[in-house]
């Protein structure tokens, strides 16, 4: 394996930057208390902000954790060439 796979990365990027958008988006939601549909439209501004930056955090996490784990076989990792 001396490149990197880089469909692999990208679906690794996508996970686990969606779950984690999601998760943030959905409990952000779960724990306010609207009382209108006014009050609707900055709470998804808010939280959807953060649920992006919380998003693209992990993506980035993911990808250099992908980069940089050590493989068993080679005593490498996808970013040394031997």
């Amino acid at each position: 394996m001396k490149t990197i796979s880089y469909s692999r990365a990208v679906a690794l990027v996508l996970i686990a930057g969606l779950t984690t958008a999601l998760t943030v988006f959905a409990d952000g939601l779960r724990t306010s208390d609207i009382s209108s549909l006014q009050e609707f439209g900055p709470l998804v501004a808010v939280y959807g902000t953060k649920a992006l930056s919380a998003g693209i955090s992990a993506g980035i996490t993911s990808l250099i954790a992908y980069l940089t784990v050590p493989f068993k076989e080679l005593n490498a990792n996808s970013l040394k060439q031997e």
